[in-house]
């Protein structure tokens, strides 16, 4: 799977990602599932049209659903209330 540099930093990176590596990071259990979907035209680019992670940190009783929607100027992030928005 490819992804847009724009959508890896900050999207993933400074958002949902490094709210599951903080956690981790903390010793704390997380349950992880990750998703991505192929729409369209990226059916072929190998670049998803939304990347689903549905997450839970287990010591604090959080689950978060947070889709990420890639663009090759960033993207953006919805979901959860509590999903970390980047």
């Amino acid at each position: 799977m490819s992804e847009y540099e724009k959508t890896n930093t900050p999207y993933l990176s400074s958002g949902v990602e490094r709210d599951i590596v903080k956690a981790i990071k903390a010793d704390k259990h997380v349950a992880l599932s990750i998703t991505p979907h192929f729409e369209g035209k990226r059916a072929q680019s190998g670049i998803p049209s939304s990347i689903e992670y549905n997450y839970s940190i287990i010591e604090d009783g959080v689950s978060k659903h947070c889709v990420v929607h890639p663009t090759p100027t960033g993207g953006r992030t919805t979901g959860s209330v509590n999903c970390p928005k980047r």
